[in-house]
C-alpha cells in the first residue's frame, strides 16, 4: 500500500535575523500564509505522524487529502508566527525540539546559520499542545547520529523522549533525525524508544508500511511560493526522487 500524504518540512516562519547566513530557512509569513491558503482551498487537512502511522499499519482508516505540517528545531518563532496561520484554517503541526536546548537561543553547529535563535520553551511547547498542535522528539542535543556509538544514539533519543514526556505531561510519538541523519540503526533506536513514526529529509510525497521510520517529506524554503510546492504535491515529484534515490 502507498499512501499519498505530503509531509512538509519547515524550520521558521518569518523574516531571517539580521547576519543571517541561512535565509532560505525563513519563510516569510505572508508566503506561509499563501501556502497554508493554497492546501486549505485544496480541500485539505492535516493529520498528525501518530495518524499517518496508524494508516500505514493498518490500524486507521486512510481518506484523500491529508497532509503533515513539520517544524525542525522548535524555534519559537512556530507559535508566534506559524501557529496563529495554520489554525486560521483548522490545521496543526507537529513541532520537533531538542530537550537540551528548550528556552535558549540557539544557532547549531553545521546547519550553516551561524545567529542564534531563540527556541521554543517548556511553557509555549505546552501551549502548543493545549492548542491542538504536537510536539516530537529531535534528539537531546542535535547531534548527527552518524557520528556516534550505537550507546550514544540511544542515550540522545532516550532522554530526549523522556525530558519531553515529563514536561509536557504526556506522551509523544514521532521522531525527526536531526539534519536527516537517517540510518537503520538510529531507527531501530527511535522504535525501542517507543516512537511510532520518524522523518528524514528524503524526499517524496508517498509512504509505504516500511518506510515509518524514515518519511520522505517536502522541504519548504524561503524561495518556494504556493504554486511550486502545489507541484510537489503531485506523483511526478515522488517519482522523480525516488528514481534518484534522494
Amino acid at each position: 500500500m502507498k499512501l499519498h500524504a505530503p509531509i512538509l518540512m519547515y524550520h521558521h516562519v518569518g523574516d531571517p535575523p539580521p547576519g543571517s547566513t541561512n535565509p532560505a530557512l525563513y519563510v516569510p509569513e505572508k508566503k506561509f500564509a499563501g501556502q497554508m491558503e493554497m492546501m486549505a482551498a485544496g480541500g485539505w487537512s492535516t493529520m498528525g505522524l501518530g495518524e499517518l502511522a496508524g494508516i500505514l499499519s493498518g490500524r486507521a482508516h486512510r481518506s484523500r487529502r491529508r497532509f503533515v505540517v513539520t517544524f525542525d528545531d522548535g524555534f519559537a518563532d512556530g507559535l508566534s508566527a506559524a501557529a496563529p496561520i495554520l489554525e486560521r484554517h483548522g490545521f496543526a503541526a507537529t513541532f520537533f525540539v531538542c530537550s537540551g536546548a528548550a528556552g535558549r537561543k540557539i544557532a547549531w553547529e553545521r546547519s550553516k546559520e551561524t545567529v542564534p535563535c531563540p527556541t521554543l520553551a517548556w511553557k509555549q511547547m505546552r501551549e502548543l499542545a493545549a492548542r491542538g498542535h504536537s510536539i516530537g522528539g529531535h534528539t537531546r542535543s542535535h547531534v548527527r547520529l552518524g557520528d556516534l556509538s550505537p550507546d550514544r544514539v540511544r542515550e540522545e533519543i532516550v532522554s530526549d523522549k523522556r525530558a519531553i514526556e515529563e514536561n509536557l505531561g504526556a506522551g509523544i510519538d514521532s521522531f525527526c533525525y536531526p539534519y536527516g541523519d537517517y540510518s537503520p540503526e538510529a531507527a531501530a533506536a527511535a522504535r525501542e524508544a517507543g516512537y511510532l513514526a520518524a522523518v528524514s529529509n528524503r524526499r517524496g510525497n508517498r509512504h509505504e508500511p516500511q518506510d515509518l521510520y524514515c518519511l520522505r517529506r517536502i522541504t519548504v524554503f524561503r524561495s518556494l511560493g504556493a504554486a511550486r510546492l502545489n507541484l510537489r504535491l503531485g506523483l511526478l515529484y515522488h517519482v522523480e526522487h525516488a528514481l534518484r534515490g534522494d
